[in-house]
């Protein structure tokens, strides 16, 4: 008997309410190159320390300024359109360049636009897909991931061993990855702003 294997409970439920008969599925629980994720902790670390390359040196921001990052595509059913629905309150004296967003797909002049529409443009950037995603991510104060449905969600996992502290909509194969208040925070699905 053919078994279909899934990378979160999430998918396991997707699946079985399409019809596919449970003793068919198995969960297998995904993860991420730790050694790769090792090597690009390192150059982030690196990267930190020179203003040429870092994170922060890119978006035009100080070395202490806060620095988020969501990872992800632009398609329907994530929720990263809605990353920026307002201005974020970040304290005056660390004003300034604060979040960069991997953004990609059929909704990125959607998210484009919002930023525009919000004055965020100095704010927020959207640089789409980007080699060194995880060395940037690495660089971040927080990872915010807020899908609206996620089948296993690979930026929280990389967050993770990078060390870098996540907060994400409770959204599918997310929860599998994080436990509310010990390896990350999770809310609900509309209570990211």
């Amino acid at each position: 008997m053919a078994r279909y294997l899934c990378v979160s409970r999430a998918v396991v439920e997707v699946m079985a309410r399409s019809g596919v008969p449970r003793e068919r599925l198995a969960w297998v629980p995904s993860g991420v190159d730790l050694e790769a994720l090792a090597s690009d902790r390192e150059r982030a670390a690196t990267a930190r320390r020179d203003p040429a390359i870092s994170l922060r040196g890119w978006l035009g921001a100080p070395s202490d300024a806060p620095g988020g990052r969501h990872g992800g595509g632009a398609h329907a059913g994530e929720g990263s359109a809605r990353v920026a629905p307002r201005p974020p309150r970040v304290p005056r004296r660390r004003a300034g360049p604060a979040l960069g967003v991997d953004r990609r797909g059929p909704r990125r002049g959607d998210a484009v636009r919002r930023v525009r529409r919000l004055g965020l443009s100095g704010r927020v950037h959207l640089p789409g897909f980007r080699d060194d995603a995880r060395v940037l991510l690495g660089q971040c104060t927080i990872a915010v991931v807020p899908s609206r449905s996620e089948g296993l969600g690979t930026v929280v996992l990389e967050a993770q061993a990078l060390g870098v502290p996540v907060v994400a909509t409770r959204s599918g194969g997310v929860e599998d990855t994080i436990e509310s208040g010990v390896t990350g925070a999770l809310v609900a699905r509309d209570g990211i702003a």
